[in-house]
């Protein structure tokens, strides 16, 4: 028999033939695992950033200043053209003096919150929502 004068890869000399070798796939596994973890935080920041990251928009105080209407600007992604940022879409929020939440709305696009009627006990912000004030 002839013997190679270069060993290949996988050739073993005592026994003359080739041997697969099984891969190292503890390496591949951990390698999967951190690139698994780092989607699940991406995928996870991508769904909360545009509530953690709202941008107040506009606030309406009662005149007596009990209540008062924000308006938050919810960041759109990818992000828009400039002169574009009034169409984001965002919330309405009712708050108290103490700063308590008491209602809140979702809406298309923030510029449509322009202007608040504040009525004896509601509030009422045009094409939005009407709420009633607690005593």
């Amino acid at each position: 028999m002839i013997k190679p004068t270069f060993k290949p890869r996988g050739y073993h000399a005592q026994q003359g033939r080739f041997i697969v070798q099984k891969p190292n796939l503890r390496g591949n596994r951990l390698l999967i695992s951190v690139f698994a973890l780092l989607l699940i935080i991406l995928v996870a920041w991508w769904i909360w950033s545009p509530r953690l990251l709202a941008q107040e928009y506009a606030v309406f105080t009662r005149p007596d200043g009990h209540y008062r209407v924000v308006a938050l600007r919810t960041p759109v992604w990818p992000a828009m053209m400039p002169g574009q940022a009034s169409d984001a879409p965002g919330k309405v929020q009712l708050y108290d003096q103490q700063n308590k939440l008491l209602r809140e709305t979702e809406v298309e696009m923030v510029q449509l919150v322009d202007h608040v009627d504040w009525i004896e006990n509601k509030v009422q912000i045009k094409m939005i929502a009407e709420w009633d004030l607690p005593d």
